[in-house]
């Protein structure tokens, strides 16, 4: 197995992780639950001279649901509670005007940023993302940072998936403290359009330095539960650590092994993960024949996930 076509996504032990692994489902999220307050900053030079542009805005939001929801997100984002915050009356007052705008469709007042604004929040309500690490998590102590931050301190899961030979490949998040280039000097009309529309994925491929060690990479779509099929993703490995299950006879790892034969005919591989003190890393620790082997993670997906 290429180790380049191996993904981890690591997860709470919950009703929902239960439902994906029987469902063989990922879930395509918006921004708005993503922990990086960063990816919610609007960053789009406005489009208020770009007529196309515009009237495909107008377009979107004359559907009233579509509105509604964008003046919530914005209120989320922008809604002042504090008054001692400088020109919190101000930043009120400009959610109210664009609101009115939106549903009295009076264009006419809103500020050239308001329309950067509306296309940026549109843009992450569209756009939906499923993120995973790249193997190479495994290489280093990097992935006891991502169990203890997104797998309840070690209690959850780490669910490893290969990537078809023909499909195509998640983005690779870049890491850096700047826009894409693409985004410094502003957007062509097709561009906001593709924002608009939640395809304009270059908007969410970078991030700072800080977050280097997810090694993260993501795959794009409309937001919302799908089957890992639809991306060409197979859910072959498990890892799980001592914490995971310190109940007598083992329930969780007992429903995780029923799972595995009930639908998936006992193909997965359910592997428990212990530390290697020196290197500050990992190791598969299986059983064969009766005997237990210990294999370095990377080792391990090369030989069994094929």
């Amino acid at each position: 197995m290429d180790i380049n076509r191996c993904f981890v996504k690591f997860v709470q032990f919950n009703d929902r992780t239960i439902q994906t692994i029987i469902n063989k489902t990922v879930k395509f999220s918006t921004v708005y639950e993503f922990n990086d307050l960063n990816e919610q900053n609007p960053i789009v030079t406005s489009p208020h001279k770009r007529h196309t542009v515009i009237d495909k805005l107008k377009e979107y939001l004359s559907d009233a649901n579509k509105r509604e929801n964008v003046i919530d997100k914005i209120k989320e984002n922008v809604l002042c509670n504090d008054e001692n915050i400088p020109k919190c009356n101000q930043i009120n007052q400009y959610l109210q005007t664009i609101a009115s705008a939106l549903r009295n469709s009076n264009w006419d007042i809103l500020e050239w940023f308001s329309w950067s604004t509306l296309i940026a929040h549109i843009s992450y309500i569209e756009t939906g993302i499923f993120c995973l690490s790249g193997a190479e998590v495994f290489k280093d102590d990097a992935a006891q940072l991502m169990f203890a931050h997104y797998a309840e301190n070690l209690q959850g899961l780490a669910l490893v998936y290969t990537l078809g030979i023909n499909a195509t490949s998640p983005k690779k998040i870049t890491y850096d403290e700047e826009s894409p280039e693409g985004l410094k000097e502003g957007l062509k009309d097709d561009e906001y359009i593709k924002l608009i529309k939640g395809e304009f994925v270059d908007f969410f491929c970078s991030k700072s330095k800080n977050w280097r060690y997810e090694n993260e990479y993501r795959f794009f779509s409309t937001p919302g539960l799908q089957t890992a099929s639809s991306i060409e993703l197979t859910l072959k490995s498990i890892f799980y650590t001592d914490r995971f299950d310190r109940e007598a006879e083992a329930p969780k790892l007992k429903l995780l092994r029923s799972i595995n034969g009930k639908y998936y005919e006992n193909q997965l591989l359910i592997e428990r993960l212990v530390g290697r003190c020196k290197k500050k890393e990992f190791l598969v620790d299986t059983k064969e024949d009766g005997e237990h082997e210990q294999y370095e993670v990377l080792k391990y997906m090369a030989q069994k996930l094929s």
